[in-house]
């Protein structure tokens, strides 16, 4: 097991239990000491935990504040890659697509096959710095005002911004979902962005792993029944994937 792999599996796990005794995970995983001081160091620097004697504990998120894009895409790595794998086999050639602001949404770039064409619409510029390397893909990045601390950019005039492109499929992110108020996010100007692009492409497809499951974020963006389809992976209870299908959403196991 990879060391990204490691620190997911410590993760998930301590999304769950909140605290973990160090010897627990020796066992569970079959490593050295040495190799789980070098990954519980790193989760440390990223401020995923707190380390104390003989046990690990869980750095709460606190959904009233946005966390840093650097920190969302250190963690549920492999859970955000498969998630991303289900979505680009969801592409075809010649498509347009809505890639948003989210760590999902740049693994979706970083597995893109080479064999196809599209066109590419965002308003995170890592996802366009990443598409800009591969001349296969077009790449058209929404402009206005960045917002510094994300990298994101907020349309002076997302209505007319918007209305130059007829996209296929809207790759939508978010940071909480609740089946009864929706999905939700922090930045009322990405916000926007995102309730313009779903009422306008043909498809909207929500990317989100189980973690963010019955989490509600300061702001609305929409409600569930906006979406066609929502990938997530299979981690997600039986149950809640029975109640998004009664409100005629496909759910797509990653």
């Amino acid at each position: 097991m990879k060391k990204d792999e490691r620190i997911d599996v410590i993760y998930r796990k301590l999304q769950i239990e909140k605290s973990l005794k160090i010897n627990d995970i020796i066992k569970e995983l079959n490593i050295s000491i040495a190799t789980l001081r070098r990954d519980l160091s790193a989760m440390e620097k990223k401020g995923l935990i707190y380390k104390s004697y003989g046990y690990i504990r869980l750095v709460e998120e606190d959904m009233r504040f946005e966390p840093s894009y650097i920190y969302r895409l250190s963690i549920n790595k492999n859970l955000k890659a498969r998630i991303a794998k289900k979505a680009v086999e969801l592409l075809k050639n010649r498509d347009s697509i809505f890639l948003d602001v989210g760590s999902t949404a740049l693994s979706i770039v970083e597995q893109l096959s080479l064999n196809i064409e599209l066109n590419i619409i965002t308003n995170w510029i890592p996802i366009a710095t990443k598409i800009s390397e591969c001349k296969k893909f077009h790449c058209f990045l929404i402009g206005g005002e960045v917002r510094k601390e994300e990298l994101s950019v907020g349309p002076i005039d997302i209505k007319r911004e918007l209305s130059l492109y007829n996209i296929n499929k809207a790759f939508i992110c978010a940071s909480g979902v609740s089946l009864e108020k929706g999905i939700s996010d922090y930045s009322d100007i990405e916000i926007k962005t995102k309730q313009e692009v779903i009422r306008n492409a043909e498809e909207n497809i929500l990317l989100a792993d189980s973690t963010k499951f019955n989490k509600t974020g300061f702001l609305n963006v929409c409600r569930l029944e906006e979406f066609n389809k929502i990938i997530v992976d299979d981690n997600l209870d039986k149950e809640t994937i029975s109640k998004l299908e009664k409100k005629g959403i496909e759910v797509i196991l990653a």
